[in-house]
């Protein structure tokens, strides 16, 4: 069964040194194929024998190949067009950090795209979400090791765009404490014709289609940046983590 517990004793172990299979790649990299014929590449996490490496040099790119070992400086030359990788997860805020400054391509979770420095770039459209699909990776000795959702994320203007969501005729009346955002626990029971404030489970954002939504903030901590408005209460229970999304008016 493909779970997150390996992931998450990856974070407690920082033994996150996973690989992607080959086809999760060649799925993963299809929106940004044509983008990447014939650019000088950047893999700064792995080795020539990485499935990433081999996918992109079947599309003709000069790759440059870099395996950052534990304590090692992350390795920035000048002369590339794109950094494409899957980074080690437990390092994706100093990755992320390292690298965004040019044309950027990688792999990370839901939880990775809530962490304040993504987060805020996400919501002001400076990063977009690729194809997004529950992946399965393995280690250096060949163990298969599961992993939930992930996804594909980029800083440029590539934006796969999902289908429109089928919504609820029903609303639930359920709220996040001291709010008016409306709290649904699954996708499906999003309403139809709402247009206030609902907050929505983090797995949304592989179905966000920003035709129907506009994702506002982010339920979380209260107190992390501008865009995190509270803590996820209902009832007095707290909930995990939740996105904020509005619905769009523009085209109607």
């Amino acid at each position: 069964m493909r779970t997150k517990s390996n992931l998450d004793n990856a974070r407690r172990n920082k033994n996150d040194e996973y690989y992607t299979y080959y086809d999760d790649v060649v799925a993963g990299l299809e929106p940004y194929k044509e983008y990447l014929k014939g650019k000088r590449v950047l893999c700064p996490c792995d080795t020539d024998e990485s499935n990433f490496v081999k996918y992109l040099k079947e599309l003709g790119c000069d790759v440059i190949t870099y395996h950052k070992e534990n304590g090692s400086e992350w390795f920035k030359p000048d002369n590339y067009d794109v950094c494409v990788t899957n980074p080690p997860f437990s390092k994706i805020k100093d990755f992320y950090n390292t690298y965004k400054d040019k044309p950027l391509i990688f792999v990370c979770t839901f939880n990775h795209l809530c962490y304040k420095d993504l987060f805020i770039d996400f919501i002001e459209h400076r990063l977009n979400v690729g194809k997004s699909f529950q992946s399965m990776y393995f280690n250096a000795q060949g163990e298969h090791k599961g992993v939930s959702l992930v996804m594909f994320v980029s800083n440029l203007d590539i934006v796969e765009k999902n289908p429109h969501l089928k919504l609820n005729n029903e609303i639930v009346n359920e709220y996040i404490d001291g709010t008016n955002i409306l709290n649904v626990n699954k996708t499906k029971d999003i309403p139809y014709g709402y247009v206030s404030l609902i907050a929505v489970p983090i797995s949304y954002i592989c179905k966000h289609n920003a035709d129907d939504f506009d994702i506002v903030g982010i339920v979380k901590h209260g107190k992390d940046h501008k865009y995190d408005i509270c803590r996820p209460f209902v009832n007095g229970v707290e909930k995990y983590t939740r996105l904020v999304i509005r619905r769009n008016l523009r085209g109607e």
